[in-house]
């Protein structure tokens, strides 16, 4: 569809929220992360990400796929748990975090389908907001479109002089104002070409760069010998995959006795020396390796497969990494053709 640009008056945005409200469950930055809004005063539109992103409203850390109980007969639970439930509007998230949610999505909507993930997409609305001030960690705009990104989103909110500008990005996203009697008028060319000036400014403020990134999966090879040099500082404590917006990994246990319980899934990081653990062992034993397959996954076997990277730019891999670990520095120094002297 042809993106269409409206205008919502900033002393509106309150009045929008709880119309929304009445219909829909509605989640708002809060904290860490995303929480469900209970006041339209409780919202205040970001400012740089949530250290959360919203990747847990659609596959949680932990969740139970099936339950079952032994009785007379065997009882097994609805795997749906939260069918028939209100739909959602994520409101507030960042352009990466909803791309994230696209990229992370052509895994759990190839065939076959992972129900639980697209039962939740199906019924949940993006509404993103352009980065105003991105954070010296981010480098998205090295990796798309950066601080207004629309992929994923179905509205993307763009403040500036007192207004709202709303990119309706989706259908989606039109059938969702429709129907609001507040002013939203169409923005004219003038504003179009204001606002396209405004936007090369966010993007201007993003000065971490990885160079020459859509060429990572033909310059990083598995045998490189510095991926030696460069796992040392890593520590395995998986804060960077839990934070990452696409990472996707998880396990599957059954909890509960002979008579009672339930299998679950759970978030796991291939940096834990128990991820892929058979009972032959461990195949990737050394540190290194788990390193190694965390940005090959990312940078070479995901692009293999669906022709971009699995990574959006966020930075919140380099800014909550206890050890100062720099994505980008990492990158750089494992390139296969500055690795393949060893040092």
């Amino acid at each position: 569809m042809k993106v269409k640009v409206l205008k919502l008056k900033s002393e509106n945005l309150q009045e929008l929220l709880r119309r929304l409200m009445a219909g829909y469950e509605v989640y708002i930055p809060k904290g860490l992360g995303f929480s469900r809004m209970s006041d339209p005063a409780e919202f205040e539109p970001p400012r740089g990400n949530t250290k959360k992103p919203i990747k847990e409203l659609f596959l949680p850390p932990c969740e139970p796929l099936v339950g079952y109980r032994l009785g007379r007969s065997i009882e097994v639970g609805d795997p749906l748990q939260e069918a028939n439930r209100k739909d959602r509007i994520v409101f507030g998230a960042r352009p990466c975090d909803a791309l994230g949610l696209e990229l992370i999505g052509r895994v759990f909507l190839e065939e076959p389908e992972d129900e639980f993930f697209k039962e939740r997409l199906e019924r949940t609305y993006i509404v993103s907001f352009a980065c105003e001030e991105p954070d010296e960690q981010c480098f998205c705009t090295s990796i798309h479109e950066g601080p207004a990104e629309t992929r994923g989103s179905d509205l993307l909110f763009i403040p500036h002089d007192g207004t709202f500008f709303i990119k309706v990005v989706t259908e989606r996203g039109a059938g969702l104002l429709e129907g609001f009697s507040l002013e939203l008028d169409e923005a004219s060319d003038e504003e179009l070409r204001e606002l396209d000036g405004v936007l090369a400014g966010y993007k201007a403020k993003v000065k971490k760069t990885l160079a020459d990134a859509r060429s990572l999966p033909e310059q990083l090879e598995f045998d490189n010998p510095r991926w030696r040099d460069a796992a040392p500082a890593c520590i395995g404590c998986g804060i960077c995959t839990f934070l990452c917006p696409t990472c996707y990994c998880f396990d599957i246990q059954d909890e509960g006795d002979r008579r009672e319980g339930e299998r679950v899934r759970l978030w796991d990081s291939c940096l834990f020396y128990d991820f892929t653990k058979m009972a032959a062992g461990q195949p990737r034993p050394e540190h290194y390796r788990r390193y190694r397959q965390r940005l090959m996954h990312k940078f070479k076997y995901y692009p293999e497969l669906f022709g971009e990277l699995l990574c959006t730019g966020c930075g919140r891999c380099i800014r909550h990494c206890p050890m100062g670990i720099d994505l980008v520095e990492v990158l750089n120094y494992v390139r296969a053709r500055g690795g393949r002297d060893g040092r």
